[in-house]
């Protein structure tokens, strides 16, 4: 595959087809973002995914995401994409010493994205 960057509408289909492929054991919505909650374990299914953030406050949206977490006695994390919003997320977690976690790499075969699951709930 060569290395020419993908359009936004292509990482989003990726992030919405890895969340459908390792769906959590319930998502609610904070800001517009699926809060996964799976009760520990994989990062993945317990972690935010930031897709479509609608503009609420920033801070009381993490502080929420965070308190959910702790009550889940899991700790909070973000699954942060050039797609995540709002578009400086990264650096306002960063701000609030939000600890780094593994970074990854996604890699996309050529088949089309989503070809027979692009309107597939993610719950």
């Amino acid at each position: 595959m060569s290395n020419t960057a993908f359009i936004t509408d292509d990482v989003i289909a990726m992030e919405r087809a890895a969340a459908r492929a390792w769906p959590a054991t319930r998502i609610e919505r904070v800001a517009g973002w699926h809060v996964r909650l799976s009760g520990g374990g994989s990062r993945r299914a317990n972690s935010v995914l930031p897709l479509d953030y609608d503009g609420s406050s920033l801070d009381s949206a993490i502080d929420h995401v965070e308190a959910m977490y702790r009550a889940e006695k899991t700790r909070s994390y973000f699954q942060v994409s050039s797609c995540a919003g709002p578009n400086d997320l990264d650096a306002r977690l960063d701000r609030r010493a939000a600890a780094l976690g593994i970074p990854t790499l996604t890699q996309l075969d050529a088949a089309p994205i989503g070809a027979t699951s692009e309107n597939a709930p993610m719950n």
